[in-house]
């Protein structure tokens, strides 16, 4: 493991200078976030649920939410 925050060879962390215009940290449109916006909507009990089980097996959780 490496110390620290981050690995030793990553890249520096992005700015928002360095993003395309029209297109947020993850290179998505205004479209693609309102459509991913929608879907997490609809989907907000099986996302909560998988973030959860993600940070249960990573020994995140220390209290039942």
């Amino acid at each position: 493991m490496t110390e620290g925050p981050g690995a030793k060879d990553a890249p520096p962390p992005s700015t928002d200078e360095e993003h395309a215009p029209g297109q947020d940290l993850f290179g998505m449109g205004e479209r693609d976030r309102q459509a991913a916006l929608v879907w997490v909507g609809e989907h907000l009990t099986q996302v909560r649920r998988s973030v959860y089980d993600q940070l249960w097996s990573q020994g995140s959780v220390r209290y039942a939410l």
